[in-house]
């Protein structure tokens, strides 16, 4: 299938959680979608903000649709796929002592659609790390089914139960996959061993100075099935981070965060690589209109679970009105196992659709060592949109 061909024609919907690294998505989309904005949507989704209006329950939920195609090589290779997910809370008990303590759940759905899965193309290509973070072919998965107790007086929370351990970790405000670059380098952190989702425990202390603290430990080989819950540390093999993040005092021009993430991976169960551990080292910035955010980061890796030994990266988004966002990052790196230089400069163009779509256009130039095929340099383009209540 052409890669450049689907691009003109692709008219797929998104649908994604509404966490706090993915709320930044809902502000922008991309031009060619912009005949596609109505009423519509918003019309079908009333029903939903009823029952959450009604209900005991939290909830949101969204719908995410990724074309991704490439161009270089010898040949050009293409991949299409989907991300469902629904996100619910709800407060347990009813005594006052109790009034903090929630049960957060989600669930996802993840596929390809007619050819493979976009997580696909980063093997295909032989890139050092994966070119999009997410949209691989899973299919059901409960990410996270967890309670979350607050102290407010002891300006703690605690969390316990099956979760994505790297949610409250190594964190910039630019935002993942959904909602911004697609490129791991930028969406997450390939020098950072984090495991599938699991049974894990975290601990946050978040005083009103400018210092916080989070201390996390999951499993290292996670649940054996993406569609069962696992509140057992039935292993003794882990992974454990401990984050100290700094915000410098006042606003002007706008907040700034120093942030040290340290982490440690044993040896996974039935895997020949060795245990691993490293350190990321992030700052980050948030602006007042027309730039939004920006953020750089240096990260290390030691061992052989880790997708990169060492990368430096970058990145900034900008508004460019009301309903259009603008963002443009660039990385290098080297592979972990192979010791490949991998270089990445990626650009993206998001604009919202109402009060509950949106649709983006991204572009990725990598530039690096041991790619498959011929030559050293790819092109990637991406479409997606989104459908979030």
């Amino acid at each position: 299938m052409n890669a450049l061909g689907l691009l003109p024609i692709l008219a797929t919907v998104v649908m994604e959680t509404e966490d706090q690294s993915d709320e930044q998505a809902d502000g922008a989309q991309s031009a060619p979608f912009v005949a596609a904005e109505s009423t519509e949507v918003d019309s079908m989704l009333k029903p939903v903000d009823w029952v959450r209006e009604h209900s005991k329950f939290t909830f949101s939920g969204s719908l995410d649709t990724l074309f991704m195609g490439v161009v270089g090589g010898d040949g050009a290779d293409s991949a299409t796929g989907m991300d469902a997910t629904l996100i619910f809370e709800h407060p347990l008990l009813s005594r006052s002592w109790d009034k903090h303590l929630t049960l957060y759940g989600r669930l996802r759905y993840r596929s390809g659609l007619w050819n493979q899965a976009p997580a696909a193309l980063g093997p295909s290509i032989g890139t050092a790390w994966g070119v999009i973070d997410g949209f691989n072919d899973v299919g059901f998965e409960i990410p996270d089914f967890f309670l979350r107790q607050l102290f407010p007086s002891k300006d703690l929370e605690l969390r316990y139960g099956q979760m994505v351990i790297d949610s409250q970790l190594d964190g910039q405000p630019v935002g993942g996959a959904k909602s911004a670059f697609h490129n791991r380098a930028f969406a997450s952190n390939p020098a950072a061993a984090f495991p599938r989702l699991g049974a894990g425990a975290t601990i946050a202390w978040d005083p009103d100075g400018p210092w916080d603290l989070v201390y996390a430990l999951t499993t290292v080989q996670g649940s054996e099935s993406g569609d069962q819950v696992d509140f057992k540390f039935s292993s003794s093999n882990f992974f454990q981070a401990l984050q100290f993040s700094y915000s410098f005092p006042g606003d002007d021009p706008g907040p700034r965060r120093l942030q040290l993430m340290l982490w440690h991976s044993d040896e996974a169960p039935e895997s020949d690589k060795a245990p691993g551990e490293g350190l990321s080292l992030t700052y980050s910035h948030r602006f007042d209109d027309p730039i939004t955010s920006a953020f750089c980061r240096i990260a290390y890796a030691s061992g052989e679970v880790s997708e990169a030994s060492l990368i430096v990266v970058g990145g900034i988004t900008a508004e460019r009105s009301e309903k259009e966002v603008v963002g443009i990052g660039i990385g290098i790196g080297e592979g972990n196992l192979t010791n490949n230089w991998n270089g990445v400069v990626e650009g993206f163009y998001r604009r919202s659709i109402g009060d509950h779509g949106s649709a983006a256009i991204n572009g990725q130039l990598l530039v690096g060592e041991g790619f498959n095929d011929s030559g050293s340099v790819r092109l990637l383009l991406g479409a997606s949109a989104r459908v979030s209540f």
